[in-house]
């Protein structure tokens, strides 16, 4: 019987090669979401994607979900949750990076170009949870849908807890 160590390490690097293969047939999505984050204000050369999954939610599509970290260099502004705002320095970069939760629709990811990304995060962004959820919807693949009836009550909360983790993004907090 093989090694246990040696059958997770096998399995570890399938994973890993399949990922690369993944985020390379994207590069319009990484490439809207490094526009999006540049024009935010935040540096792209230091984001960092860490994993990519297709999450398929019934109610509004299936999404592509990239997970990544945005690190700051000395000199950025980090707002801390309790609103304090501390200025990086060479000592403390290692200690602070921002997590990234972004959601593209399936279709979008899949026949959009970077700007047309770029300028659906810039839209979601700006909108409040159920705006950003229609705004979604309209990105699904079966082009008659009825956005106008998509309505969030409908949802019971394990549905509505969903939506906000798919459609979460960390803003960066990054301020040149």
């Amino acid at each position: 019987m093989a090694e246990l160590r040696d059958l997770f390490n096998k399995r570890d690097e399938t994973f890993k090669t399949h990922s690369d293969e993944i985020f390379d047939s994207l590069t319009n999505v990484i490439d809207g979401c490094r526009e999006f984050i540049a024009k935010k204000g935040g540096d792209e050369k230091l984001l960092d994607w860490e994993e990519i999954k297709l999450v398929q939610e019934e109610s509004i599509g299936d999404l592509i979900v990239l997970v990544g970290s945005l690190s700051y260099k000395p000199g950025d502004s980090v707002t801390l949750p309790n609103g304090d705002i501390i200025e990086v320095n060479e000592n403390t970069a290692d200690y602070f990076k921002a997590m990234l939760h972004i959601a593209v629709p399936y279709n979008l990811a899949t026949s959009g170009s970077s700007e047309e990304i770029s300028e659906f995060l810039a839209e979601t962004m700006e909108m409040t949870e159920p705006d950003a959820a229609i705004m979604v919807e309209k990105h699904r693949e079966t082009p008659d849908n009825d956005v106008e009836h998509f309505n969030l009550d409908e949802l019971d909360t394990e549905q509505q807890e969903k939506l906000k983790l798919s459609l979460a993004t960390s803003k960066s907090g990054v301020k040149n």
